[in-house]
């Protein structure tokens, strides 16, 4: 019998909602487009239809939280009428039955659940957080009496969130088999594994190619792109700093499965590779250097930038993230070979900053 399908949506990056939804329908190609939110500098929000298994959606890496959506209403009033509607929807909302129903064929619990209501409201709005989440509350003890509301180390994870004017309600997914040492950094402090993913992805990875890092001291980029599509390609990373490479070398040779990337000393300004012989390049640029004065910056940019158009073959793509994203863009401005073509604007630990994405001409 064929699955009926359902709503899900999760979490991102804020700014990383799109791409995702093009790892979505990369991955799951029968999925169909919902929407995007975005949720202050949290997270932003992509929502689909699938009808499908509920396991490869944690196969999805440039995601942070999935959920089956139980309600999305796009347009409340913001004033204490909406209390009385959301606990009728929940309570006697076909959407929040079906949603259920589906959850419950997938996690399959012995007796009624115990349940916890996590509750978040941005925006201006006549009554506050504590009774838009008491309505959430009332519609549930209405419809599902037998389910027990606990205030943490629940089986279930309800999400109320009204974002401004709309309203989105779901059910976190949870698997207890996901490999969670994705959800890490690969050394502390460096590139949130979910930007890793999501550069790596607008590569357009592909077997047999020549990928390079060429500031891999965090070398998050290269153990995502290997993760991947494991060892089916070249990989290279280079930093000029030794210490920054040996700690590289120890975090990716640990892992013994396939060939390991190979690792190289060099400056930003000369790589050892000969022209245009790199396919695929991505790399997170430093937004400060030297005295932090802009000038270093945009000298050190022009010099990765001439050296970019020097390795990058024909038709080959380079994935940048920068904070100093408008200084990044003047950089590459002279250099004709390297077409700028689409440019993401995302946040990740409260900085904002731009993943830029040239092909070389």
């Amino acid at each position: 019998m064929k699955r009926k399908r359902l709503d899900f949506y999760a979490h991102t990056l804020p700014g990383v909602e799109d791409i995702a939804w093009l790892e979505v329908r990369q991955q799951l190609p029968a999925a169909s487009f919902g929407e995007t939110l975005f949720a202050k500098d949290q997270h932003g929000i992509v929502s689909f239809a699938y009808d499908g298994s509920f396991n490869p959606l944690f196969g999805l890496r440039t995601t942070e939280d999935l959920f089956i959506q139980l309600l999305s209403v796009p347009k409340m009033s913001r004033s204490f009428r909406d209390l009385g509607q959301i606990t009728q929807w929940v309570a006697k909302g076909e959407a929040v039955g079906r949603a259920v129903n589906g959850y419950l064929r997938y996690r399959r619990f012995s007796g009624p659940p115990s349940y916890q209501l996590i509750c978040r409201k941005i925006g201006k709005h006549q009554y506050n957080t504590r009774k838009l989440a008491q309505a959430v509350a009332d519609g549930l003890a209405k419809r599902y009496p037998t389910w027990t509301a606990v205030p943490e180390a629940a089986q279930v994870e309800i999400w109320a969130n009204l974002l401004g004017s709309h309203l989105l309600l779901g059910i976190r997914l949870r698997d207890r088999d996901r490999k969670r040492s994705r959800v890490q950094p690969a050394v502390a402090g460096g590139l949130h594994p979910s930007l890793a993913a999501a550069m790596i992805l607008l590569t357009e990875p592909a077997s047999g190619e020549l990928f390079v890092d060429p500031l891999c001291g965090d070398f998050t980029l290269l153990r995502e792109r290997r993760g991947q599509l494991g060892a089916t390609a070249v990989l290279l990373g280079g930093d000029a700093d030794s210490q920054q490479l040996a700690a590289a070398r120890q975090g990716l040779y640990r892992r013994k499965r396939g060939q390991p990337p190979l690792l190289a000393q060099w400056a930003i300004e000369k790589w050892p590779l000969a022209p245009a012989v790199v396919d695929k390049v991505a790399t997170v640029l430093p937004a400060r250097v030297g005295d932090g004065s802009e000038r270093a910056l945009g000298q050190l940019y022009g010099r990765f930038a001439a050296e970019l158009q020097r390795v990058l073959r024909p038709g080959g793509r380079a994935v940048l993230y920068s904070e100093a994203y408008d200084l990044l863009r003047d950089s590459l401005r002279p250099y004709d070979r390297l077409e700028l073509t689409t440019g993401y604007s995302v946040t990740t630990g409260g900085q904002w900053g731009r993943i830029y994405i040239i092909v070389a001409k």
